[in-house]
């Protein structure tokens, strides 16, 4: 058998229960695992340790940066809760201004809607009467000219006659009716 001092021909039970015979063979063994432990264990273990403190480091530095973002996210959300409220009341303000500024937009419209219509009822009302003077105009000088005719003579028309042609007469005579040029303007 492997190391065994005795080579009898004991059983095996016999040969591991035999504590005389075995102890140099668990010592060597026991020496044998102490010698090779400590010539690659310790470069081991020390890569190990490197490595958990490594990962200790990252881990230290990551709550670090995750504490920090957290802070700088807390003071976003109370920026942002600033700002929104901010802007809201800007808003509201400018949609106050702009119902101000429409209020007055339309009370200008309205006034100067109304002064369109005043104008265009004064034309209207002008027109209306102008076209009623020359309507009565007209049934004045129909009515004239017909009164005028029932009761106007030979003798009235030929004295009218002669006392117009004495005046054309007369005018022409002393001065001119029109200045010159005038009759040609009025053409």
């Amino acid at each position: 058998m492997f190391l065994f001092a005795e080579a009898d021909q004991m059983n095996l039970l016999q040969v591991i229960l035999d504590f005389k015979s075995n102890i140099l063979n668990y010592l060597f063994l026991l020496g044998l695992i102490g010698w090779l432990c400590a010539k690659y264990l310790p470069p081991v273990l020390a890569s190990r340790k490197e490595s958990i403190e490594l990962a200790l480091k990252n881990a230290a530095a990551a709550k670090e940066e995750s504490q920090r973002f957290f802070e700088e996210q807390k003071i976003k959300v109370a920026n942002a809760q600033t700002e929104a409220d901010q802007i809201l009341t800007e808003a509201k303000q400018a949609a106050e201004q702009m119902r101000i500024e429409m209020d007055k937009q339309t009370e200008v419209d309205i006034a100067n809607l109304l002064k369109k219509f005043e104008m265009a009822l004064a034309n209207e009302r002008q027109s209306a009467i102008a076209e009623m003077r020359a309507v009565a105009i007209r049934a004045a000088i129909k009515l004239t000219e017909e009164s005028l005719r029932s009761a106007m003579t030979d003798e009235a028309r030929a004295k009218l006659l002669t006392q117009f042609v004495e005046q054309l007469d007369n005018i022409s005579d002393s001065e001119q009716l029109l200045p010159t040029g005038q009759f040609e303007r009025i053409r």
